[in-house]
């Protein structure tokens, strides 16, 4: 939640949103066309190649699905935030 704080104290908007489900790609999605966010941020389990091309992954998938904006945070920045 450090990365919350430094937001905050950009005077950046932003919204948190944490919601669980099977199927978290096309609720991202759904979200971001009810909210017209200007940019969708997102963390990486860090999967490698393989086992993410077998198994898909949510940002893989926000990214070919999203009509705006989404930064992908890889793994090892988003544990140290």
């Amino acid at each position: 939640m450090l990365i919350c704080l430094k937001l905050i104290l950009k005077q950046v908007s932003y919204e948190f949103i944490d919601e669980g489900g099977s199927h978290p790609g096309p609720r991202i999605i759904e979200i971001a066309e009810q909210k017209h966010p200007a940019l969708i941020v997102m963390g990486t389990r860090g999967m490698g190649t393989v086992r993410r091309t077998l198994l898909g992954s949510v940002s893989d998938y926000t990214i070919h699905h999203s009509k705006v904006a989404v930064c992908v945070v890889p793994a090892e920045l988003s544990s140290t935030q």
